[in-house]
């Protein structure tokens, strides 16, 4: 996906200033889930990442481990997806740019479940690439035919 997708994604995540090659689709669940939350601090976000709860309809997985969360949340703070603030604690809350962008993306991008999803393509693979493909085309289309507020 990140192939097929990434002019469209890449496009609108240049749109609002964030650099490219900054976005990918766990990179954007993590926004929307952000988004919809109290902000928590570095370490809640990490504890929550290694123990994903999505929409609630699944078991708990790793979106990211533990040890490399930071190595994905340094980076979205670098990139100007999230603002760390607050003092003496800081909290992480998705930045004006990732409201932006998140603002920009088709409803149907938000995906909580898409570690279960993925899981379960992977332990389906190869038989399951037909419906990875079919996954990958409908969400670039939905994204391509979606206008966004400006």
């Amino acid at each position: 996906m990140n192939v097929d997708g990434s002019s469209v994604f890449n496009r609108i995540a240049l749109e609002v200033g964030i650099p490219d090659g900054a976005l990918t689709l766990r990179k954007i669940q993590i926004l929307y889930w952000l988004r919809s939350r109290h902000p928590p601090t570095k370490p809640e976000v990490v504890r929550e990442l290694a123990n994903w709860r999505g929409s609630g309809r699944n078991d708990v997985v790793p979106l990211e481990g533990a040890a490399s969360a930071p190595g994905l949340l340094d980076p979205m703070v670098k990139n100007d997806l999230l603002w760390e603030m607050g003092a003496p604690v800081k909290r992480l809350v998705v930045s004006p740019k990732g409201i932006a962008l998140l603002s920009r993306l088709h409803p149907a991008c938000e995906d909580l479940d898409l570690p279960w999803r993925l899981a379960r393509w992977a332990a389906d693979w190869p038989a399951a690439s037909s419906e990875v493909e079919r996954f990958a085309r409908t969400t670039i289309s939905r994204q391509r035919g979606f206008v966004g507020p400006v």
